[in-house]
């Protein structure tokens, strides 16, 4: 982004630069607040003194008045508006891949595929789940002295030597 300075912003209040530089000036007042501070501390006591002659001594009154006059409505937030605007496409993405599933016969595919698997027979699991649950401490010794067992085994040191 170009930055003007100083000596160009003097010109810009004094109407010098062509049209379509006056234009771009403006429109980069509008979006760098650096050059708008540039801008604005080159305004003079005199100057603000006859900008002070164009605007009525009850300005202020009059504007705050007809402000409280107005009546303001409330509209939706642009963020509420779109969030339902995108829940309505999320559930109409969905009806529309349920309705193209349903046409297709998917789920009566899935239905007797379902209808195909055996039962299974839950009680063996609930057994097998009993047993791990009361019977850890017996199933870690036996693991445990068979993983011991291993390790002396494969260890080279005799016991004898280590008594010595």
């Amino acid at each position: 982004m170009k930055h003007y300075t100083d000596a160009e912003w003097r010109a810009f209040k004094q109407g010098e630069p062509d049209a379509p530089t006056v234009a771009a000036m403006e429109d980069h007042l509008v979006r760098c607040q650096d050059c708008m501070t540039r801008f604005l501390n080159l305004i003079d006591e005199a100057e603000i003194a006859r900008a002070g002659r164009f605007i009525p001594s009850d300005f202020s009154d009059r504007t705050m008045k007809a402000l409280q006059k107005l009546q303001v409505r409330k509209e939706p937030s642009a963020s509420r508006r779109g969030k339902k605007r995108r829940l309505f496409a999320y559930y109409a993405a969905a009806s529309i891949v349920t309705l193209f599933l349903v046409s297709q016969g998917f789920f009566q595919a899935v239905a007797q595929a379902t209808a195909k698997i055996p039962a299974v027979d839950f009680s063996i699991r609930a057994e097998a789940r009993k047993s791990l649950l009361f019977n850890w401490p017996d199933t870690l010794t036996e693991k445990s002295g068979f993983l011991m067992d291993r390790v002396f085994s494969s260890n080279s040191i005799k016991t004898e030597e280590v008594g010595r």
